[in-house]
Order: C-alpha cells, then structure tokens, then sequence
C-alpha cells in the first residue's frame, strides 16, 4: 500500500471515531433573582403637574417672589387691616423688591430647585425588586425605589404576576401592571431627595421655606414702609403664611395610585452552560406609567443562591 493511500485510511478513521461535542443543555430559568431597574419616562406624568403649578406659583409673576411674600403675610392679618393691605400690595411689593436680597436671598434660586427637583423625581427613578421564574410564570415584587440616585426608603411590597418564555437565550415577560403608591412616592422623594438638596437642615418644605426667608427682616421692612403693626405682628404672619404655603403645595401632590404597564425582553445568561439561567443580563421594559410613555428602562438581576 502506497504511503499516501495509508495517510487517507488513518485519516478516515480517525475522523469516523471522534465524538461530536457535546451540545450545550437548554437553559432552565427557573429560580429567584434580584432585579436593579432603573425608569425614565418621557415626560412627568399629569397628576405631577399641579403640585409643579403650586411651587411656581412663587416665582411666576412679574414682582415675584416679593408679591407672593406679601401677599403670604396679608392672608394671615385681621380682617380689618387686610382691606388697606391689599391696596398697597403692589407697592409694598416693588418696595421689598429693592430689598429681597436682604430679606430673601435665596428664596427665588430655592424655588425654582425645588421645581426642578420636582421634574426629575417625576421622570426618573430606580427599583430594587425581586423577580421569581416558576414554569411560565414570572412574579415581579418591588421591594424598594430611589429617586435622583437617593434611597426612599419605600415601606411595602408590589408585585404582579406575567408569562414568561425563554426561546434559546431571550427571555420574554408578557405585558402586566404594577399599581403603584405614586402620590405617596412622589412626596416621599420630594421631602428626602429634593428638600435637602435646596435645604440640607429642612426634613420638609415647611422648614424650607422658613430658611429661605427671613422673616424678622419681610417684618421690618413691612412695618417701617407701612407705619402701622409692629414688627412682631407681621413677622409671626410671616412665619404662618410660609408653613401655609407648604401646606397649600402638599395638597397639590397627587393622592392617587398610578399603574405602571410593562412587557420585558432580555438576555438569560448561562455562562458556564450548566442549563441554569445565572442572571438576567439587558433587559428593557416597555410601557408607560400613567399614560406617560417609558422613554427608557432597563433591568438586570443574578440568581439568589437557595440554600
């Protein structure tokens, strides 16, 4: 036999006996999961807007924040100074004007942060939850939200439940709804994300508003262009109509719930091919939370070790 004949037999053979690779198990994504999902929406949903409305209420007129001010300290005087103080409103107003950066320095700078401090709690926010594959079922539970990167400190639990599917590595969750606690939400965020932020010593508006204004000074100046009340009067009218005003933007906030609407896709990650899902790896949510599209939102999670 010749040299080369050999060489294609041996050849032959060996190709004939070697064994074809193993092919990788089919991944079960069966188990538990903590999920991190993060949430931008295209625009704030519509119960947000009045309790904007009320914040910019300060600073929206022509001789605001002076006018507002005033008329704050009007509101709390006796039914009988409160005819000739209305009157003289507009020119008290231009009057405190001259001097707001006495009185309230920071009053306009802190109202607007708080507005926008407002819109991006609205627009932005972040889970922590749990998500649990069983058969062709998926149960999601939000254990917690942050807000503008801070922690709420959310008491409770939300869950729903949805289908799942895993076609080779893509993991689907069927569309569901998540009703959430978003008046409560919104007004946690607003006192622990957006008050301390315009106000580091304020746990709430109230507060906030009484550091923004000096209210002895608002007093001084009343009663010495005025004539008539004595500082002490118009100073604790100042002090009431702030904690007022807190009240009246409060009330704004929206009470009701908001259902948040979702389908998922995302990657099921196996990467030592032992068929168990590891984690969830590029996920995105798609939906909307009260009528306001989702403009962007992702999840990832890893497998709970049980024990």
């Amino acid at each position: 036999m010749s040299k080369s004949l050999c060489l294609v037999v041996l050849v032959a053979c060996a190709t004939s006996t070697t064994p074809a690779p193993d092919a990788s198990p089919p991944i079960d994504p069966a188990g538990r999961y903590l999920v991190h999902g993060t949430y931008a929406l295209s625009a704030p949903p519509a119960s947000a807007a009045p309790a904007l409305d009320a914040i910019l209420a300060a600073t929206d007129g022509p001789d605001d924040p002076s006018r507002y001010l005033i008329e704050l300290v009007i509101a709390r005087l006796s039914p009988e100074a409160q005819p000739y103080a209305e009157l003289v409103a507009p020119f008290l107003a231009a009057y405190v004007n001259e001097r707001i950066d006495r009185i309230a320095p920071h009053f306009l700078g802190g109202m607007h942060a708080l507005a926008d401090g407002l819109v991006r709690i609205a627009l932005r926010f972040e889970t922590r939850e749990q998500i649990e594959i069983d058969g062709g079922a998926v149960h999601r539970t939000i254990v917690d939200f942050a807000f503008d990167g801070a922690d709420v400190g959310f008491a409770g639990q939300l869950g729903a439940e949805a289908a799942v599917t895993l076609d080779d590595e893509a993991l689907s969750i069927a569309p569901h709804a998540i009703e959430l606690p978003y008046g409560d939400l919104l007004r946690l965020a607003f006192d622990r994300v957006a008050v301390p932020r315009v106000d580091g010593g304020a746990h709430d508006l109230a507060g906030a508003l009484r550091d923004l204004v000096d209210c002895k000074q608002l007093a001084q100046t009343i009663a010495g262009w005025l004539g008539i009340g004595s500082p002490a009067l118009y100073e604790d009218a100042c002090a009431i109509g702030l904690t007022a005003a807190a009240a009246k933007i409060y009330a704004a906030f929206p009470t009701a719930g908001a259902k948040l609407e979702a389908r998922g896709a995302a990657h099921a990650s196996d990467p030592d091919r032992d068929g168990t899902m590891d984690a969830i790896e590029g996920g995105v949510w798609t939906g909307a939370l009260e009528g306001a599209p989702l403009a962007r939102a992702t999840f990832d999670g890893t497998r709970v070790l049980q024990p």
